[in-house]
């Protein structure tokens, strides 16, 4: 005789849930110290390591308001919210402020990029006595200016996949950000200097590579779920 298993409770959905997302952050977090300790290899402790640190705290700065910040956090009840009344709405939300998001994070990373002399001497103004030192920042903060875009992309898929309840696969996404930067730090530097390139641009690459990868990897899974890009488009509604 068998005994039939009852219905899961609320408890246990929270707590799988919660597993799931803590095996998925705990492999990014392992990914992460690999990624750190192929870092000091490569680079050690030296003056080009300080501008890709100073050059990347500009994006993710902007990044807490737009990625994992405000934006995010108002986007998710309001979307769930439309989904209970209507899921077409709601998919026309989703691609509306996918439209919105891209507008304003392409326009701030190219003001990022017009402006990024002006932008290191004001938040790093000791790099102006090392003029080679400022100019390999100013390239770092122009490559990874559309960082901004990416993860803040990457953010919004997140936010729409754990409304339809998943919560393994979008949190496995980072992953894929370090990833991308362990390749990039294991086989760009050598390439670069080969081209009198250099090589401490391979992490700006692998910045790029890396928020890159977290949107791509969310898409198919998006368009599985059925809330694939679906007008019509509202910037603006009353």
């Amino acid at each position: 005789m068998t005994v039939s298993e009852g219905p899961i409770s609320p408890f246990a959905k929270i707590f799988k849930s919660s597993a799931v997302m803590g095996a998925a952050t705990l492999l990014s977090r392992v990914l992460g110290l690999v990624r750190e300790q192929l870092l000091a290899a490569v680079f050690g402790a030296s003056g080009l390591t300080d501008a890709f640190w100073v050059a990347y705290r500009i994006p993710n700065l902007l990044r807490d308001l737009f990625a994992e910040g405000s934006f995010s956090a108002a986007f998710v009840p309001i979307f769930t919210e439309e989904k209970e009344k209507a899921r077409n709405r709601a998919i026309s939300l989703l691609w509306s402020m996918f439209v919105l998001l891209g507008i304003t994070t392409i326009f701030i990373s190219c003001l990022t990029i017009i402006f990024a002399p002006n932008i290191l001497e004001l938040i790093a103004p000791n790099f102006l006595d090392a003029p080679k030192k400022f100019e390999i920042t100013v390239m770092l903060i122009r490559i990874m200016a559309p960082f901004l875009t990416l993860v803040s992309i990457a953010a919004l898929f997140m936010g729409a996949l754990n409304t339809e309840k998943i919560f393994f696969l979008p949190a496995l996404a980072p992953a894929f950000f370090n990833v991308a930067m362990i390749l990039c730090i294991l086989f760009l530097p050598n390439f670069f200097k080969s081209l009198s390139i250099p090589g401490i641009y391979a992490l700006g690459i692998g910045v790029i590579l890396g928020g890159t990868l977290q949107v791509i990897f969310q898409f198919p899974i998006l368009l599985r779920k059925g809330i694939g890009p679906r007008g019509p488009i509202k910037i603006f509604s009353k």
